[in-house]
């Protein structure tokens, strides 16, 4: 099999932030923990994850703005390990998240930028020029002044002059932050049949998980310097491996229950009152002391990410669209009172505050299925549907986490 075209090996990366502990000195801030990704050739990977996650990092370790830690991972292109070289000789291309035009240049004049360092002559670079601005729907703006163009235009024009010295990896920050919604979603568009256009391989950051759905291949989820997962974006969505994927993409509500079953198939058993949702977040083993009203006592089925036993601690994460709001007092459904709405077009959204607990659980239904303040129950889609369906099905659970313990702060 052979190497793959680029790949980030244990990448590490700490800054140094002042001490307060014991003996004082530097304490190091890991920014980025062990990240390791095979991209394949022509393959467009988005890295997405809330900020601080490390995705911005990873780029400019990647370009050669940054150095890892010692002994803190590599970067191979080809086989090639372009670690310890300087960016101009990586032959990467760069879109920065504010474009980093040059404004007393034309659009021509910032293309071939990159182009005259290499000294090229003046035929190749007006040819290279013409080719990049075609590649990106702006042929013949070559003599337009920045200033004269659109925002939209202007990260074309970035990501003309990244591509015009036909580098081996496109890296994209940000690129479309600094646009209006409307100009983002067309831009986001030209963007994407650009760099299909071209073929190359290409790492985008991103915080924007339809940007990262649309554009990527596949997308890698971060969180706290770890990558917890790469995979497409229906297999992050529909088959999350850590609870911080399944929360972080797309919409979901997470109930805590007991794991009936064994292995990775099997219902999680939920039994919502006040002393059962005071004691879930306590952490398992802990006692609750409120009063309350049952909401339910159910078991829903779910697909676990890894191996359980039963009777463990689990969560249950389930997406809006698995749910359905039912007539309140149906069996093997969770009593509630629905505590807002919100219209989205195709779909409305119920958040439904589950009877005597605190805990809400969100619920997609058509615009008409209840009104705030509606005592309602809420049971998985499939029940409503009368499938008994598998456990573990599309619409008929979610997934199930091991529920870890609750940290208590020293006193």
């Amino acid at each position: 099999m052979p190497p793959p075209y680029l790949l980030l090996d244990r990448l590490a990366k700490t800054f140094g932030v002042a001490g307060t502990g014991t003996g004082g000195g530097d304490r190091g801030r890991p920014v980025l923990d062990g990240l390791t990704l095979a991209v394949d050739r022509g393959e467009v990977v988005a890295l997405l994850g809330p900020s601080g996650s490390g995705k911005t990092t990873a780029l400019r370790l990647i370009a050669g703005f940054e150095t890892p830690d010692a002994g803190g991972g590599r970067v191979l292109v080809e086989g090639q390990d372009v670690t310890g070289l300087p960016p101009a000789r990586r032959h990467f291309g760069m879109v920065f998240q504010h474009y980093a035009l040059f404004p007393h240049l034309t659009v021509g004049e910032n293309v071939a930028f990159g182009l005259e360092a290499r000294r090229l002559d003046r035929g190749q670079v007006r040819a290279r020029v013409a080719a990049a601005l075609a590649l990106v729907d702006l042929p013949g703006f070559e003599r337009r002044r920045v200033g004269e163009i659109s925002g939209g235009q202007q990260q074309r024009v970035a990501l003309a002059r990244a591509l015009a010295p036909e580098p081996r990896v496109l890296l994209l920050d940000e690129p479309l932050s600094n646009l209006d919604p409307a100009l983002r979603e067309r831009t986001r568009r030209e963007l994407r049949r650009a760099i299909r256009r071209v073929g190359i391989t290409t790492l985008l950051v991103t915080h924007e998980q339809e940007e990262a759905f649309y554009l990527g291949d596949r997308v890698a989820v971060l969180e706290g310097g770890v990558l917890h997962q790469a995979g497409t974006p229906e297999e992050l969505y529909d088959r999350p491996a850590t609870r911080f994927v399944a929360t972080f993409v797309g919409r979901a509500s997470v109930l805590p229950g007991i794991f009936e079953g064994e292995g990775v198939t099997g219902r999680v058993r939920v039994r919502l009152d006040a002393p059962a949702a005071a004691a879930a977040e306590a952490g398992p083993g802990a006692g609750g002391t409120a009063g309350g009203t049952a909401a339910g006592d159910v078991a829903w089925p779910g697909v676990a990410a890894e191996r359980l036993a039963d009777g463990e601690a689990v969560e249950l994460v389930v997406r809006p669209e698995a749910l359905a709001l039912v007539p309140a007092g149906t069996a093997g459904a969770l009593a509630g009172r629905v505590a807002e709405r919100r219209y989205a077009g195709p779909v409305t959204y119920y958040q439904v505050e589950l009877t005597g607990t605190g805990l809400e659980i969100e619920v997609a239904a058509g615009a008409g299925a209840a009104a705030p303040g509606d005592e309602v129950a809420v049971a998985p889609a499939a029940a409503k549907d009368g499938a008994a369906g598998a456990p573990g099905a599309a619409g008929a659970g979610g997934r199930i986490f091991r529920r870890a313990p609750v940290r208590k702060e020293p006193a």
